[in-house]
């Protein structure tokens, strides 16, 4: 059994991943010479295909890497380059020579910041100088990181690259956190408490909202965070507290005056009753922090906090004069029906949604 860290556990493997496997020089010596291409991907397994110097860095294996180099081996392995597979699991003397080699040259300038994003998986935080000598540095492509670090609550790596420059505010969309949020939002929706309030303290705009209209202070609010929610309103301009300004900001928006009136009265939780019902509730905002948000150009208000067990944004939609839903996984946008249809069967429409009956219409 060969278990290869980071790639997985195979009975067998072909004669070159072995040699490398045991760093047996010699063999790979022996099979170069009888024309094996070190360029090419060995097959692992049914769904493992790896270059020979992936397999160096993945492992980090500076004998075999620095052989493979010296033998000419190719820097370029397409997509996922070979600098940010090093930059996640390789120690400095790899990092060192593909920088060398100028291995950064395959990682177009606006990706840099994934470099810095891998080394936080990787928490190979010693390379970070490394690649500060080649202008990857923290106070430029550090703010993704950053991020990444806040959300999952490592209050110490946070502090790191905060003291290193890093963008506190920086709120530009990626494949893992494609809503434009900033660190502090993510702090706050995972309710890590003195992380938020290191990031507030280090200067971190709390008036930001996230592509939903979340802001640090309504994900408070959803996580009943009542000592975070406490100080970001007395942080928060006065008037977004204020019933008669936020009035005055959703006139706008063109509700029907029913809804307001409903709105006003801190409707809360609605509780579903009916056996084939897939959820068991759903909540919506208080009035004062319905979020004002954009889908598609689409100037929406997002009214329900949570339907319980599905991530779901039911809005009220000027353009449509009706209640609609997002699904962001699915890119949906779905008119519904009237606010007096919608609170009139709450729990059918939910259901409705659920099934995907007005996804078409």
């Amino acid at each position: 059994m060969y278990n290869i860290k980071h790639i997985g556990n195979f009975e067998t493997m072909p004669e070159p991943a072995v040699a490398i496997y045991e760093t047996n020089i010699e063999k790979m010596q022996s099979l170069y010479d009888a024309n094996w291409d070190i360029n090419e991907k060995i097959h692992l397994g049914e769904y493992t295909d790896i270059t020979p110097l992936e397999l160096a860095v993945v492992t980090n294996n500076f004998t075999v890497f620095k052989w493979l180099l010296e033998n000419k081996v190719s820097l370029d392995i397409g997509g996922f380059t070979i600098i940010e597979k090093a930059a996640q699991y390789s120690d400095g003397k790899i990092i060192d020579l593909l920088l060398k080699n100028n291995a950064l040259d395959f990682l177009p300038l606006k990706k840099y910041s994934e470099i810095l994003i891998r080394i936080h998986y990787g928490k190979n935080y010693e390379n970070i100088a490394l690649f500060e000598q080649y202008g990857v540095t923290v106070k430029q492509y550090g703010g993704a990181a950053l991020r990444s670090s806040a959300s999952d609550g490592n209050i110490e790596e946070t502090k790191m690259w905060i003291e290193m420059g890093a963008d506190v505010n920086y709120h530009q969309p990626d494949m893992v956190f494609p809503y434009f949020p900033t660190p502090l939002i993510e702090a706050v929706r995972h309710d890590h408490t003195e992380l938020a309030e290191y990031l507030i303290k280090c200067g971190a705009d709390i008036t930001i909202t996230d592509k939903y209209g979340d802001r640090p202070y309504s994900l408070a609010a959803t996580n009943k965070n009542t000592n975070l929610m406490q100080l970001l309103k007395s942080l928060e301009p006065i008037e977004w507290h204020n019933e008669q300004e936020k009035l005055k900001r959703l006139k706008s928006y063109k509700m029907p005056a029913d809804m307001l009136t409903y709105l006003k009265t801190s409707p809360g939780k609605i509780h579903f009753s009916g056996k084939d019902c897939y959820s068991k509730y759903m909540t919506f905002y208080h009035f004062i922090d319905l979020l004002e948000m954009k889908w598609k150009r689409k100037k929406l208000i997002s009214l329900i906090e949570e339907v319980d067990g599905y991530e779901l944004y039911i809005v009220w939609s000027p353009a449509e004069k009706a209640i609609c839903y997002i699904d962001p996984e699915h890119q949906i946008f779905a008119k519904i029906c009237s606010w007096k249809e919608f609170i009139k069967h709450p729990e059918k429409h939910i259901n409705n949604i659920i099934d995907g009956v007005y996804d078409d219409m």
